[in-house]
Formats: structure tokens, C-alpha cells, sequence
């Protein structure tokens, strides 16, 4: 049996009424999700913890062991596997190499001034109840690593 003209025009206009009305209510979830992760540090931190998973597995595949030909997928080998492998590309195999000439840089900062009265000042303003990315704040971490780092990088 055949559909009737009649019924396929009720059908397509059902079907697009339908569409259009799941398309309003994607976009009206995806609004409200959106208020609620930039309205509570609480729910942003845990819709990252859920989207993140505490049980995921690796992002990484299994990588080949060229010295051995086998497949490495234990998470502290593949980390294993690749440190040694940067090792070796970051190593030189010459005793004294020579570098190319760097241009210098365009900004130098040669001191800089930090007051506890200034970053108190700052950290008394912020609103603990918001998330950072809704303050604007952005964080950065001077890398301070090689002040303390006590690997010889002279055969570097």
C-alpha cells in the first residue's frame, strides 16, 4: 500500500516541526549548560573531572619498540619508551657542537617588582564564586626550573 499525497505532506510537515523543535531544545540546553558552568566554579570543576574521567584510558595508542619490535601499551612504558627516544634526538653526538647564532631578543627584562600589598590587593577583588575564565584571569608560571635544575647539560 502506497502512501497518499495527503499523508506524506502531514508526514513531512511533522517531520520538520519535529526537527526544528529538537534543534530549539539542543540549543536551549546547551544555553543553560553553558549559564550554569560559568554561574558556579563547582559545577564547571565537575563537568571537567566528568568530560576528563578519573578511569579513561590512554589518549596515546601503542607505540613500537623499535630496539625490541614489540608493542608497548603499559602506560610507564610508553613513558619510558618516549623519554628515551627524546634522550637520544636531544642528544648530541658530537663533544663540543656548535649552535647557530640566536638573534637576540627584542625585550629584555632585567628586574621586576612584586608587593604583597599590590597581590592582596588583587586576590581581595576576585570573586571566589566565579570561574577564572569568567574574571578574565589568566595565569601564568614563569619557568623557574633551571635555576634549579642539577643535570649537567654540558654534553648538550
Amino acid at each position: 500500500m502506497y502512501p497518499s499525497t495527503h499523508s506524506y505532506e502531514a508526514y513531512r510537515q511533522a517531520a520538520v516541526k519535529f526537527e526544528e523543535a529538537c534543534k530549539s531544545a539542543k540549543q536551549h540546553y546547551l544555553n543553560k549548560f553553558a549559564t550554569d558552568l560559568n554561574s558556579s566554579s563547582k559545577k564547571w570543576w565537575s563537568f571537567m573531572k566528568h568530560t576528563i574521567g578519573k578511569h579513561r584510558s590512554s589518549s596515546i595508542p601503542p607505540l613500537l619498540n623499535t630496539d625490541t619490535d614489540l608493542l608497548v601499551s603499559e602506560p610507564l612504558d610508553k613513558a619510558e619508551l618516549l623519554n628515551h627516544y627524546f634522550a637520544k634526538v636531544c642528544t648530541s653526538s658530537q663533544n663540543n657542537p656548535t649552535f647557530p647564532m640566536l638573534a637576540p631578543p627584542r625585550v629584555v627584562m632585567s628586574q621586576f617588582h612584586i608587593y604583597d600589598t599590590e597581590v592582596l590587593e588583587l586576590l581581595s577583588n576576585l570573586d571566589t564564586a566565579k570561574p577564572c575564565s569568567q574574571q578574565k584571569i589568566v595565569v601564568a608560571f614563569p619557568d623557574f626550573s633551571k635555576a634549579f635544575d642539577k643535570v649537567n647539560h654540558d654534553g648538550v
